[in-house]
């Protein structure tokens, strides 16, 4: 997700790498390989190895957490920080900021390392069992990186603002503005690219029996089996920036740019909620079976499964964040006026913290149960 509210000059300075021809990818045929445990994601582990928290994109931690914000630390960086965090299972946290670097931070907000890329990375994270940190950066390549040293690169083609996805097997999938969803293997070889028809910011998600769903800025989520052949695209009319969300039937929710949350099933509308302004929030699926999400309208939603209105709490300001549940149901989110909020389930505000910039990044929660966010102040913060 893309956030609408940064400063001028940097706007035009990152869209203008992104300019030009995206180069053409060829189609590379599916090679089957099986990859060593420590290079995939351990799905049974209390972490947030990836955007969303989990290859459903769902927001969940697997881990408690209660409806409150102590700050246990900050770690400042040289510009804002947009991307949200990854943590892995040692309670490492991995995240990039606009000043063109990826950070490594001990649980206790301790730099374990630094990272510089060629231009700004805007992205989120993903990380393996052993500590391979995997992230686009707006310098048009795909890094993989180990102890803060570069294992290899992988040319995206064009600038990469989505947020890598960790196959169970993985294979890393990533979005790029050449309008392709890439498939990476670990070794920084193409497995494939798919045509999405345009540029694609959107993350990808991916279900149980392999199939991969992602936005796209014409308008689209396209569906791609596990071998990249598109099997198909539901048009939604408007661009979807955001990380679609898989629900457990299959059902696919997402909000997109007319304001309007949908659910789709097998390419159909399920249901649609109008919201009052633009949705550049995901959808959170709590583990009571909720779906929470913002809009820029100021409020923050909670839904039944079948689209209706369970609660609606104004927060005061655009939320563009993605909310993180806790086990128990505990909301942790961000709005455009720099508060991070702690929500009941029943969505009455517990705590508030008050950043120095508009958070748009999504709140992670490590196994531990501390809450990290970025901050457009260009700093990290760390709750118990």
């Amino acid at each position: 997700m893309r956030p609408l509210f940064v400063h001028a000059a940097a706007l035009v300075a990152l869209l203008g790498a992104c300019a030009g021809k995206p180069t053409r990818m060829d189609w590379v045929l599916p090679q089957v390989a099986e990859w060593p445990e420590e290079l995939r994601v351990d799905p049974d582990a209390p972490h947030w190895p990836m955007h969303r928290g989990n290859t459903q994109r769902t927001g969940q931690a697997a881990v408690s957490r209660p409806a409150k914000l102590e700050l246990a630390w900050s770690f400042p960086t040289g510009g804002p920080v947009i991307s949200s965090p990854a943590i892995g299972v040692d309670g490492a946290v991995y995240f990039g900021s606009l000043d063109g670097a990826v950070y490594a931070l001990s649980p206790a907000g301790q730099q374990l390392w630094k990272f510089p890329t060629f231009a700004a990375v805007w992205a989120s994270p993903a990380v393996t069992q052993n500590g391979t940190v995997y992230v686009g950066s707006i310098d048009k390549h795909l890094y993989a990186i180990k102890d803060g040293q570069l294992s290899w690169s992988y040319q995206l083609g064009n600038c990469g603002f989505s947020s890598p996805l960790i196959g169970p097997d993985g294979m890393i999938y990533v979005g790029s503005n050449d309008r392709k969803l890439h498939a990476v293997r670990p070794d920084g070889k193409a497995q494939w690219a798919a045509n999405t028809g345009a540029p694609v910011d959107s993350s990808a998600t991916l279900s149980p029996t392999g199939e991969i769903y992602v936005g796209n800025s014409a308008r689209a989520v396209v569906a791609i089996a596990k071998d990249g052949k598109v099997l198909g695209r539901f048009e939604s009319g408007v661009p979807v920036h955001t990380t679609p969300t898989l629900l457990p039937d299959g059902t696919v929710v997402f909000g997109a740019d007319d304001g309007v949350i949908y659910a789709v099933y097998a390419g159909r509308i399920r249901w649609k909620l109008q919201t009052g302004a633009a949705v550049q929030s995901s959808v959170t699926l709590t583990p009571q079976g909720t779906l929470v999400v913002g809009s820029d309208d100021k409020h923050l939603y909670a839904l039944s499964q079948a689209g209706a209105v369970i609660w609606k709490q104004n927060l005061a300001a655009p939320v563009r964040s993605s909310a993180a549940v806790s086990l128990e149901g505990n909301l942790f989110v961000g709005t455009e006026d720099g508060t991070v909020y702690a929500l009941t389930p029943t969505g009455q505000v517990a705590a508030s913290y008050r950043t120095g910039g508009g958070v748009t990044a999504s709140p992670a929660i490590g196994p531990s149960g501390q809450l990290v966010v970025g901050s457009q102040d260009g700093k990290v913060y760390g709750f118990y």
